[in-house]
Formats: structure tokens, sequence, C-alpha cells
């Protein structure tokens, strides 16, 4: 197999969200760019410098009719949905994948799935600012247990993290993945949506740091990207001030990490 070098997997990642976008509009779907890849898009109009992945919210509601009516349906040839719910993940997410690509995780064992987007439901949020910190760490405990399960025995970044993953690891072969993904899919929708006054993404990222006001999130406005347009939310000041303070200065070249991944044509 060929490798495929950091600018192609960036072009491929365009393309799908390229044709994500194109499917929203013509079923009416809502989405904003979302984390690294809305920062890239107000500082950098494009991938932050040293990123490599794309991140896109969707509320519950368009999320789960998403999944719905792409039951039948394909965005393109070369793009697949995977999700728990289509037995074909073990993430508590949607990935949309380049099916003439395969990629290899350095920690993930036994899973080969193409280059991809990651597509993340904000969910409702509990008004109370306590009961929503619970809400954000009773999903962080089961998004833990998932990725120690995901992953090989004692890997790790840090020697900690390795000691504590293997001593946990044992533990994780009383759960199946789809008990644990249906569980977090349970918290994560603890709070209904369309009854809450706040939101946020739930399920993975930065906690109750992304935890903001519902109204206006997702009446968005266009905004470059690599050179195409795409939706971002209205209230992204905000938002990027809740998850990254300054938003508009670059962090420390330590700071500034990059994906353990690495990917070849099939």
């Amino acid at each position: 197999m060929k490798k495929i070098t950091s600018e192609e997997m960036k072009a491929l990642q365009v393309n799908i969200l390229i044709d994500f976008a194109k499917f929203c509009d013509k079923n009416n779907l809502h989405y904003t760019l979302g984390y690294g890849t809305l920062l890239g898009a107000i500082r950098h109009k494009g991938f932050i410098p040293w990123d490599d992945d794309i991140d896109v919210f969707m509320p519950r509601p368009d999320y789960e009719k998403f999944i719905n009516i792409i039951r039948g349906n394909k965005i393109s040839p070369f793009i697949d949905v995977i999700s728990y719910k289509f037995g074909n993940s073990t993430y508590p997410f949607i990935k949309l994948i380049d099916n003439r690509t395969e990629v290899e995780e350095k920690f993930v064992k036994d899973v080969r799935i193409g280059v991809w987007i990651d597509i993340f439901a904000i969910d409702g949020n509990f008004n109370n600012s306590f009961l929503s910190m619970l809400h954000y760490k009773t999903a962080a405990l089961i998004r833990k247990v998932v990725e120690i399960k995901r992953n090989n025995f004692g890997s790790g970044t840090t020697t900690t993290k390795r000691i504590l993953k293997s001593f946990i690891y044992p533990f994780t072969i009383f759960f199946s993945f789809d008990f644990l993904l249906k569980t977090m899919d349970r918290v994560c929708c603890l709070r209904k949506y369309d009854k809450s006054n706040y939101i946020g993404c739930v399920v993975w990222g930065y906690g109750s740091r992304g935890r903001i006001e519902k109204k206006g999130f997702f009446e968005c406005i266009d905004v470059e990207f690599e050179g195409h347009i795409f939706k971002v939310t209205s209230n992204y000041d905000k938002y990027l001030k809740n998850i990254y303070g300054n938003y508009m200065q670059l962090p420390p070249e330590n700071k500034r990490i990059k994906h353990n991944y690495e990917a070849w044509w099939k």
C-alpha cells in the first residue's frame, strides 16, 4: 500500500466535509465546525498548522435524523458512515471515512478504518452548573472505559497512564462495547435538547468548558476553511473563549500536539 502524505490526508478530509455539508443542506440538517476545526477556520481560515483532523457538531435531533436518513443512502461512493448503531464502530460518535484508504492508530488494537472526519452530537445540558458538571463527569468516566477497552494492553503516552490503564484493563472484559456505547448515549441524552437552555458536547472533548447557551448557537454564519465555505456557529467567539481562552494567540510549541496515526491507500 502507498502511504498517504499529511497534505493528501487533509485534502481527503476536506473533500469528505464538502460532501457532508452538501448532504446536510439537501436534507435541511444543521451543523457547525467544532473544536480545533472551528478554531482553525477563525484563526487560520483552514487547518491549525499542526492539526490533522476535522470535527463537526450537530444538534442531537439532527444527528439522530442524519443516522436515520443515511441508513438507506450514501453521501458519496467513497464515503462510508461508521457508528456503533450500524455495528461497525467502537466509538461513541459518528465517523465518516474514505473507504479507499486505511488508517493505523498508534495505540488502538485490531482496528482499521479509513481517513475520517468526526461528527459529534450536541446535547442538552442541565441549567444547574453542578448537575451539568456531574453530567459531563459521568460521560467522561464511561468514555475512559471505552478508550481503555479499545487500546492495546499497557499502552499510553506516559508511564503513569500505562500503569493505570494496565490496572483497569482487565475489568473492561465485563462490559461489551455495545453496552458501554448505549449507556453513553443514554447519559448524554439525560437532559432533552429541546427542553434545554444550555447545550454542549457531552460525549467527547473539553467537558463542561464547552457548555454554552443554546439560543442562537446553531444560527450559523459562513466562514472559509481551506478555500471552501462552511457553516460555523455565530456565537464562535464566546464558545472558543470558553474552550481555549485567548484563542487568537498561538500556544507554545510543546502544546502543539499531533495525532498518533498514519494512513495508506488501499
